[in-house]
């Protein structure tokens, strides 16, 4: 249903073989690159160049890229206390 929908929206979509490394290079091509695992997992991830150029419309006080940038800034905090909470572990994400 979200490819069919997606597809009629006009957003491009990629297939890939399964896996992570298959679905994270895929993203990569993208300016917003999101997928989803078969176990329900997922990531987002933005090229360098649409985040600033995200950054540079909020800054503009374009409230469509504050959000986008708002967004940015959760996942970011997100992935710094889960490494933070790894390390108190002993875990490194890295390994």
């Amino acid at each position: 249903m979200l490819l069919i929908f997606l597809s009629n929206q006009n957003v491009p979509v990629a297939c890939v073989p399964t896996g992570v490394k298959h679905l994270h290079h895929a993203a990569l091509a993208f300016d917003v690159g999101v997928y989803f695992e078969a176990n329900g997992h997922g990531t987002v991830v933005f090229a360098q160049e649409a985040e600033r150029r995200i950054r540079e419309e909020a800054g503009k006080n374009n409230e469509a890229a504050k959000r986008m940038a708002d967004v940015i800034d959760v996942i970011n905090q997100v992935l710094i206390k889960i490494k933070f909470s790894l390390s108190c572990y002993g875990i490194n994400p890295k390994k």
